[in-house]
């Protein structure tokens, strides 16, 4: 089983990029995840790096490239109140589609909105969890996280439907096939239910990402199992990000944190896609013996 790296791992600096490439090869991967940081002005140069290095882009994330302005993660929410911020995220996510079709990528993952309403509650359970996990105050906030996604979620999913039925005949053209991400706070989208209900509508086309830090945090935020994303995903999903977890801080070497690989790893489905996704300030070395811990438990080869 392959593993690539996501571009995460080079962060956003002034490095050149072909030097990141050189750093990335000379680690042993043969394939990279292009992440939404990278800026249209570094593509020309990144794929010639990557071609001279033997490298492919095995996965791509959308928006790409980066869109100008904040906070790019958040122009493409399909899910957003405002209608013309959805047509500009489905605009991004279709750019996106096109990109990887001209980088022979076939599958595009995608976040496919959040509730920026609950928002606010949904941070303030964090922060009571920080301060104590097994604080009483917990259960009160899970509660009205509940009560109040319940009344908002569906004329949400239903903005994400629409969205994808306009966005899966063009990905059926460019051969490109959309992997929605498992979403790390309850007020993201979509649910567990949610996504099999997607899945259920647009399957092939569209498939199912597992992140295992996001899945990580739901579960420790009192909220759904690991277990149950990766028994209720198995057959559609196209690939994993791989990455560890301290409490809520994720995107860690594997090894370095609290996620039990060693009990999820029977579950990982065979057909998915690998993709180690660290953040930049680990080096090379952590890098190195995250990919060791994981052929150990034998989730890579």
């Amino acid at each position: 089983m392959m593993l690539a790296l996501s571009t995460m791992w080079w962060g956003e600096g002034d490095q050149p990029v072909e030097e990141w490439v050189q750093r990335t090869a000379a680690l042993g991967f043969s394939a990279v995840e292009l992440d939404y940081r990278r800026s249209p002005q570094t593509l020309a140069r990144l794929r010639v790096a990557l071609a001279a290095a033997g490298l492919e882009a095995s996965s791509m994330h959308a928006p790409f490239p980066c869109p100008p302005g904040e906070a790019p993660l958040r122009q493409a929410d399909l899910a957003a109140e405002d209608e013309g911020a959805r047509r500009q995220a489905e605009a991004l996510v279709a750019r996106t589609l096109e990109e990887a079709a001209g980088w022979k990528t076939p599958v595009v993952v995608l976040h496919a909105g959040d509730i920026r309403s609950l928002a606010s509650l949904s941070w303030k359970l964090k922060d009571v969890f920080r301060e104590d996990s097994s604080s009483d105050g917990l259960e009160p906030l899970r509660k009205e996280l509940r009560r109040r996604r319940a009344q908002e979620a569906p004329r949400r999913m239903a903005w994400i439907r629409r969205a994808l039925a306009r966005l899966v005949p063009r990905a059926q053209e460019l051969g490109v096939t959309i992997a929605l991400e498992t979403r790390a706070d309850y007020h993201d989208l979509p649910s567990l239910g949610e996504m099999g209900a997607l899945l259920d509508e647009f399957w092939p086309a569209v498939g199912y990402w597992h992140d295992v830090g996001h899945a990580f945090r739901q579960e420790a935020l009192g909220f759904c199992l690991q277990e149950e994303w990766l028994r209720r995903c198995a057959g559609r999903t196209l690939g994993m990000h791989l990455h560890d977890s301290a409490g809520l801080t994720d995107h860690l070497p594997p090894g370095r944190g609290e996620i039990p690989y060693a009990r999820l790893a029977p579950l990982f489905p065979a057909q998915a896609r690998r993709v180690l996704e660290v953040q930049t300030i680990h080096g090379a070395g952590e890098v190195q013996a995250g990919c060791s811990y994981l052929q150990a438990l034998g989730v890579i080869g």
